[in-house]
């Protein structure tokens, strides 16, 4: 199992990887929570133009034996949409950091403040997903 948490972004606590690009940032799932399950085989994304408020789902993912939702932790507009994982879901679990599923255009930086980095997501989903 990849527990690796690159460096270039920050974690929520609700599986999410954060990449910040000026005021767009870039979302998806982390290595370990897309690892625990076999293979997702949907994904309902937002539609572009979405306003999401931090804490909303903002993702909806099925694997065989497993379905969830996912939280965002920032607030913004939806500007992208990832379709190519929305036609094939796996490919979060084939690269889960080379396949983003939404960008969002923040509307308070400030939110990025309660995200973690790296080394303390490491920690903390160690322990969350017993890794």
């Amino acid at each position: 199992m990849n527990n690796s948490f690159p460096e270039d972004r920050k974690y929520s606590k609700d599986y999410s990887w954060i990449k910040e690009e000026e005021d767009v940032v870039t979302l998806g799932i982390i290595a370990p929570a897309a690892q625990q399950v076999e293979e997702f085989i949907f994904a309902m994304l937002p539609q572009e133009g979405a306003q999401l408020q931090k804490g909303a789902v903002y993702v909806n993912l099925e694997a065989v034996k497993w379905s969830g939702e996912i939280t965002t932790p920032v607030n913004g507009e939806v500007v992208a949409v990832n379709m190519a994982v929305f036609n094939e879901p796996s490919l979060l679990n084939k690269a889960p950091y080379d396949n983003w599923l939404v960008k969002i255009k923040i509307n308070d930086k400030k939110d990025l403040t309660e995200l973690m980095e790296a080394k303390e997501a490491l920690s903390y989903y160690q322990e969350k997903l017993s890794l």
